[in-house]
């Protein structure tokens, strides 16, 4: 990218980097009752749904996200002046931020899963299958097609 392209993206970036850590932060206040939690994931998700679309989201980029995310928490608790830890209690905070996070991708990713399902199943309800040789023009069949809904429990769990 361009040096132009970086600054005209500026905005936008330090806006989904405030949203993060509005995540993470409420994610933190509902430490006690992460269940209430989850409707605000779930809809992270089906928003995370409509950037595949237009921006070509892929799934994995959640994986990049929170190796990257976990990265930084551990400098800044490794640098920080305020906080004299020793290397066994950073790797502690670490696990729990990761576990943390970690969770809360999963969350959105089950959302983001569920999304894509309605989606597919929308356009295949949409679509219609165009008639065979021996059937005439004018006798076209819709064929309903039951796609499996993915089992997402196994995202909702955290390790």
């Amino acid at each position: 990218m361009t040096d132009s392209v970086v600054a005209n993206r500026e905005p936008e970036f330090r806006f989904q980097a405030m949203r993060f850590f509005q995540v993470i932060e409420t994610g933190i206040n509902y430490l006690g009752h992460l269940d209430d939690f989850n409707q605000i994931l779930d809809n992270l998700g089906r928003r995370h749904g409509k950037l595949k679309q237009s921006f070509g989201f892929q799934p994995y980029f959640w994986s990049v996200f929170l190796e990257c995310s976990v990265y930084q928490i551990r400098l800044a608790l490794e640098r920080s002046k305020a906080l004299r830890w020793s290397s066994a209690e950073v790797d502690k905070a670490v696990i729990l931020w990761r576990h943390l996070m970690q969770g809360i991708c999963k969350r959105i990713e089950a959302g983001f899963l569920a999304d894509a399902s309605k989606r597919l199943q929308v356009q295949v309800d949409n679509d219609v299958i165009s008639p065979g040789p021996e059937k005439s023009a004018d006798h076209e069949s819709r064929v309903p097609l039951a796609l499996p809904v993915p089992d997402v429990s196994a995202l909702l769990m955290i390790d």
